[in-house]
């Protein structure tokens, strides 16, 4: 698990400066692959995903997982969730 903090680095800084796309998003996943149940990375894909409309699906699925996993709902997640909603 020696890579996890520096995905979650990389991931964070893109996600925070708007630069996000497909690509950064697979460190994401690659972290959430080393460790499924860590809530900082589950509600990290979230935001990331809803930021995408292409995959506002997955957005969804993370969304929930994060809620089973206890993510405190920010207004940042309060925003990604009304976002990933209103196509549904």
């Amino acid at each position: 698990q020696p890579l996890l903090p520096d995905l979650l680095l990389l991931a964070s800084v893109m996600l925070n400066k708007g630069l996000l796309d497909f690509s950064e998003v697979a460190a994401f996943e690659r972290a959430l692959e080393v460790a499924p149940d860590d809530p900082d990375t589950t509600k990290s894909i979230t935001l990331a995903l809803s930021a995408l409309p292409q995959r506002y699906a997955e957005a969804r699925h993370h969304l929930d997982r994060a809620k089973a996993l206890g993510v405190p709902i920010d207004d940042k997640m309060r925003n990604a969730e009304a976002r990933i909603s209103r196509d549904l």
